[in-house]
């Protein structure tokens, strides 16, 4: 008596659906005077005790161009605590005199 031999069936490869994330559109964050488009730029709190020169070092920006970005005035280069700062995502054009 023969054995047929035994037929093994073929393996059934099934992919994984990809699952779509959701991508959030990023807020749009506008200066008050419209000059700059503060999208996607990192965002610091003055803490007590800490000026302009502080944050533009920490971050190791141009002091001028921290300054102009964020409208603080040429005369003072005052900062207060709790005064939310935007740090450029890349250089700020300072015109002559401003």
């Amino acid at each position: 008596m023969e054995v047929a031999p035994k037929v093994e069936k073929p393996i059934e490869v099934v992919k994984p659906t990809p699952v779509a994330k959701e991508v959030k559109p990023m807020a749009e964050v506008k200066d008050p005077r419209g000059m700059f488009d503060y999208t996607g730029c990192e965002q610091y709190t003055v803490q007590d005790g800490e000026t302009l020169f502080d944050v533009a070092q920490k971050y190791k920006v141009a002091l001028q161009q921290l300054r102009y970005f964020n409208h603080v005035p040429k005369d003072t280069m005052r900062v207060k605590p709790r005064q939310t700062l935007y740090i450029p995502k890349e250089p700020v054009l300072v015109p002559v005199g401003e």
